[in-house]
């Protein structure tokens, strides 16, 4: 069975190992296994596991995502796991040399987790062995935030804000209960791009 918000993670995995792989010295390949020592190998399985999940569990006339898939797609709606772990993924797939594709779509699936009011149907905030769907949804605001021009650099920068507000009292109480809530190097929300990346139309 495919669970997506596992993939969404598995993908963040993938890019950013990738990277990593891509800054090693020559001699530290002699410690990893023969397959899978290029770079490109990793984002290549990044890339197939988006690809297989577009095509599988997400409708592009809605917007929408499925929860899972074992031999067809689940009936089952996508929560919201299911859209901060992949809108995660995408964008460490983009960022870390995927196409600007991922980040058009990561930007929709975004409008779509609002729209469907998953980003604070479940007002979990514990960051256990997998993070809370709200801490990876704060960070991808911000990340959402740096990335693009100012008038929707705006947008992303209150929605962050507002959800961040929510979980004030905890972050305060008991930071050490959701340390990616906010991620060290983001103490506060950093400065919108004064135009939107190349080749990309933000509506």
């Amino acid at each position: 069975m495919v669970i997506l918000s596992w993939n969404g993670l598995a993908i963040s995995s993938f890019s950013r190992a990738s990277k990593i792989l891509l800054g090693e010295a020559e001699s530290t390949k002699f410690y990893f296994p023969v397959v899978g020592t290029e770079p490109k190998e990793y984002m290549q399985i990044a890339g197939k596991a988006a690809l297989f999940i577009k095509k599988e569990l997400h409708n592009a006339e809605t917007q929408r995502l499925n929860r899972s898939f074992r031999n067809s797609p689940s009936k089952a709606p996508g929560f919201l796991d299911d859209y901060a772990f992949l809108i995660s993924g995408l964008l460490d797939l983009y960022e870390f040399g995927g196409g600007i594709n991922w980040l058009q779509w990561a930007i929709e699936l975004q409008g779509t987790q609002v729209d469907i009011s998953v980003l604070l149907r479940v007002k979990e905030d514990h960051d256990g062995a997998e993070p809370s769907g709200n801490s990876v949804s704060a960070i991808n605001l911000i990340r959402l935030a740096s990335m693009l021009a100012e008038s929707k650099a705006e947008h992303y920068k209150r929605n962050a804000e507002h959800l961040l507000a929510v979980f004030e009292k905890r972050l305060k109480a008991l930071p050490m209960a959701v340390p990616r809530n906010l991620p060290p190097p983001c103490k506060t929300l950093p400065p919108p791009r004064k135009t939107p990346p190349p080749h990309l139309e933000v509506s």
